[in-house]
């Protein structure tokens, strides 16, 4: 052979890349190659024929930033305003246990055995489930795992995607977690108004115990006291002002009757003060209390009104519809990613083989 003789390596100029004899030796080693891509490529589309058929239906729901609209009154337990961070949050409330449950059961995907698989019962046992409870939660761990649930961009739209065996099944699984996602957030919200509501009708009574009561103090300590009213007070005061003037006129000594009528005076007038200054803090104390509980009175009726009006800040705007076309296994990609493996095993073995020729030859001189 030549000096250009096919797969020859110099081991002296092994860092540099000649790029004629590269393409010699592949061209020389074409056939391994093109074995190692066809043997390859044909074993992954055989491959892609032994997987089953996966088809994805999408339903979008959109988290309206408005929230529900009531006209009339006033919303309870208003949420802090939309943002990424919230929407990221409900789409992961969107698959909770309580969720994927309810599909569950409204879908009985516990008894579709394809979609399962083979139970076994044993296992079953071994962990304290009852067969039926087993099956379900097999069933959730499937649907979780057909399932994908993710915002859209920066947008509040959440996208709900089922991928399975079955289209008319991934639409029913998608329509489902949407419609059961809906069913949670109202479900929380009128736990929630539930919540609240009896917190009220509690500090209601409390309140008109309190009203009540204020009410009899006042009107005990009316009764007790005769009750002083303002015009009395000015004209204690105005009586007392006159006899300290009488008692200013007076040249020399103030007369004995005179000086014990503005002491007698004086100490009514404080001890009438006094029963003043109380009687008109209990009277700001009832109006207080009555206040309080006719605003609490008319806020519980609202809310009694807003507890049979259901509505939440969900928005099914998508339903899925059954897909015309599978979405998986994309048996051209893998066959094509198959053969490219398969090439490059090739192109290694006939490196290899020439790089072990070089050596030989090496051995041999």
């Amino acid at each position: 052979m030549s000096e250009r003789e096919y797969g020859r390596f110099d081991p002296d100029n092994a860092g540099v890349i000649d790029l004629g004899q590269m393409i010699e030796t592949f061209w020389g080693g074409k056939w391994i190659i093109l074995a190692g891509s066809l043997l390859v490529g044909g074993l992954a589309a055989w491959l892609s024929l032994q997987l089953p058929n996966q088809y994805t239906a999408t339903a979008l729901i959109l988290i309206d930033p408005q929230g529900p609209q009531i006209v009339g009154l006033s919303t309870i337990n208003k949420e802090n305003p939309l943002n990424e961070s919230l929407v990221e949050s409900k789409a992961y409330l969107a698959r909770s246990n309580r969720v994927v449950k309810a599909v569950v059961a409204r879908l009985e995907l516990d008894k579709d055995d394809q979609l399962i698989g083979e139970v076994d019962e044993a296992a079953a046992r071994d962990i304290g489930l009852a067969t039926e409870e087993f099956r379900t939660r097999l069933a959730m761990r499937a649907a979780n795992e057909a399932l994908t649930i993710r915002p859209v961009g920066t947008s509040f739209l959440i996208d709900i995607r089922a991928e399975t065996y079955s289209p008319q099944l991934s639409a029913d699984m998608a329509n489902a977690f949407a419609a059961e996602f809906l069913n949670a957030e109202l479900e929380r919200k009128r736990e929630a108004t539930q919540f609240v509501n009896s917190w009220i009708f509690e500090r209601l009574d409390e309140l008109q115990e309190r009203v009540t009561q204020s009410a009899s103090t006042l009107e005990t300590f009316r009764t007790r006291s005769g009750g002083v009213a303002e015009r009395e007070l000015t004209e204690r005061s105005q009586m007392l002002e006159l006899l300290q003037e009488q008692a200013d006129a007076v040249e020399g000594d103030v007369p004995e009757t005179l000086r014990q009528r503005i002491e007698r005076m004086d100490r009514e007038l404080r001890e009438m003060t006094v029963i003043a200054v109380e009687l008109r803090q209990l009277e700001r104390q009832a109006e207080a209390d009555q206040a309080l509980y006719e605003r609490l009175l008319a806020r519980a009726g609202e809310l009694q009104e807003i507890a049979t009006f259901h509505a939440t800040d969900i928005v099914i705007i998508s339903e899925a519809m059954s897909p015309l076309i599978k979405s998986a296994p994309n048996r051209k990609l893998i066959t094509l990613l198959g053969g490219i493996l398969g090439g490059s095993i090739g192109v290694l073995i006939v490196v290899g083989r020439s790089m072990q020729r070089a050596r030989w030859r090496e051995v041999g001189r």
